[in-house]
This record gives C-alpha cells, structure tokens and sequence, in this order.
C-alpha cells in the first residue's frame, strides 16, 4: 500500500546564525515539491475545535502531534510527527549570531504562555496563530514545520509576519464568507460598562455562535475572533486583553461592534481566512486608555 511521506513538526529552539539571513540557494524542485505536499496535507486536516489556556509551546505540539494523527488516521509511517525540544539544564542568555550553532536559547520561550480559542479551522492557521501569539517564527520547509526563535536582524525574513500558507484563491473566498457573517449576524443590544476587552471578546464570540443562523453543520456556526496580545507601552496603559471598554448599542451588525470596540481600545480589525483578528494599532493615541 502506498503512504504519504512523512511530515516532521519540529520544535526547536537554537541559535540564530547570521548564515541564516541568506536565502537558502540550496532547494532542489525535490525539496520544493516536498515542502508543497506538507502545506497540502496542513491545509487539509481541520481541526473541529482548539482550546488553549495558558499553554506552554511543548504542551501545544503534543496536542496537536495526537489530534492530527487522530483527524488524518494515517499509518504510522506517514503521520505527522512532532518533537518537543529537549529540556534545558540551566538558563541562557539568548545567543548572538556570532555565538556557536546550536546553543541553546532562554529557556523562558519553551515556557511561554500561549491562549487562544477556535473552531474548524486548517492546522496551517492554528500553528500560524500559535506561532504568532508566542513570537516565535514559523518555517516550512522540505523536511517539515520548525517553530524558531526570530533572529536579531533588522529586516529580512524574520522581520515578516508569519505567512498564511493557504492557497490565494482559498484564502479570498474564506475571506467573502466571514466578512458576509459578519455583516449578516445582528446583535439585539450590547451593554458594557468597563469591560476588559479579553472578555467582551469571548461575549461576542459567543453571541456568533447563537446568533449565526447561515450553516446547515452546527460545527460551522459562529465566527473565530483572535485576540493579539502585547507587551506593556508604559505610562499606565495596560495589556491589549485588560483594556477596559464601555458602550450602549443596539440592532447592529457583529462588523460594526468589533470595529468600534477596537477604536475604542486602541486595536485594529483584520479579516483572516478563517478568523477576524483583534490586533494592536501603531497609529492608535494609547494616551486615552488610561
């Protein structure tokens, strides 16, 4: 019987060379067909529901490592396989690029703190999120998926946001349905008086799920709405999920809440494929959220 060829999942945690911020000349059309299957097979396994609360990046690849092979049910040849990093004896400082290839990094990234709800959703976006949520950079390549740190270069492709490995054509029709939900889902009335923006957001996620009425599958009701964290900016402005919001609205689409709720903290709306994410604004005046 014919199998699929191995994907590996690996998560690694080494130093960032400067070798590492050349291109990579070396790819042969074996490897690239190789890194093609991998996107295909993370695009095709859905994942019905993921739920993360406070969870370490380790935790994370063990989880997904047994659902995927649960979704997929391939032979044990051509699952995907996940390797956690091995533990680290004692703190490090995070390596220069000049430092000798393979030291290992603060051991306080494998302990970083990952959140983050969705439902029915590709694997390539769940690990996108993951990756995003932790700071870390997501690589794919002919032997598989790598979780690594960013390197410490100004511009360059660590310097890119983590890429949606979905096809364009998938991506913009993904993209219609979720911004015609978003238009389509009505809420009756929204009351917040100091809400802290991390809950209001679980509220209205919840409310997609009721108030959807467009899918025949229960699993497909309600829309993914992902809250990007970030660090303190100081002078008593808090945290993207401790910004408080309060506002009276009533008879208005699920779009105009978010939009306004993230004007009034200081956050940005973006439509993904499958999720509406709540992100940071650079250009926002934090000096009111105080």
């Amino acid at each position: 019987m014919k199998t699929t060829p191995a994907v590996f999942v690996l998560l690694l945690f080494a130093a960032t060379l400067r070798a590492q911020e050349k291109p990579d000349t070396t790819a042969t059309p074996r490897d690239d067909a190789a890194k093609a299957k991998i996107v295909e097979r993370l695009n095709g396994i859905v994942m019905p529901q993921i739920i993360f609360q406070q969870a370490t990046l380790p935790d994370i690849v063990d989880y997904l490592h047994r659902k995927s092979v649960e979704i997929e049910d391939a032979p044990e040849q051509a699952k995907i396989t996940f390797h956690n990093p091995p533990t680290l004896p004692q703190k490090h400082k995070p390596a220069e690029p000049s430092d000798v290839p393979g030291m290992p990094v603060d051991d306080e990234v494998m302990e970083t703190k990952v959140t983050l709800r969705l439902n029915n959703i590709p694997l390539s976006e769940v690990l996108r999120y993951v990756a995003d949520e932790a700071g870390v950079k997501l690589a794919v390549g002919a032997d598989g998926v790598r979780f690594r740190l960013r390197g410490g270069f100004h511009g360059g492709e660590d310097a890119e946001p983590n890429a949606i490995l979905l096809p364009a054509k998938a991506q913009e029709e993904n993209r219609k349905l979720l911004s015609a939900k978003l238009d389509r889902i009505i809420l009756p009335q929204v009351t917040l008086n100091f809400a802290t923006l991390g809950d209001v957001l679980s509220y209205l996620r919840k409310k997609s799920v009721e108030l959807d009425d467009s899918e025949h599958d229960p699993a497909r009701t309600g829309i993914n709405i992902v809250l990007k964290t970030d660090t303190p900016l100081g002078n008593g402005v808090p945290e993207a999920g401790d910004r408080k919001i309060s506002m009276s609205v009533t008879n208005i689409p699920l779009r105009k809440v978010l939009e306004y709720i993230a004007k009034l903290s200081g956050m940005k709306v973006i439509i993904d494929p499958h999720a509406v994410v709540i992100e940071p604004d650079p250009k926002a005046d934090h000096k009111t959220e105080k």
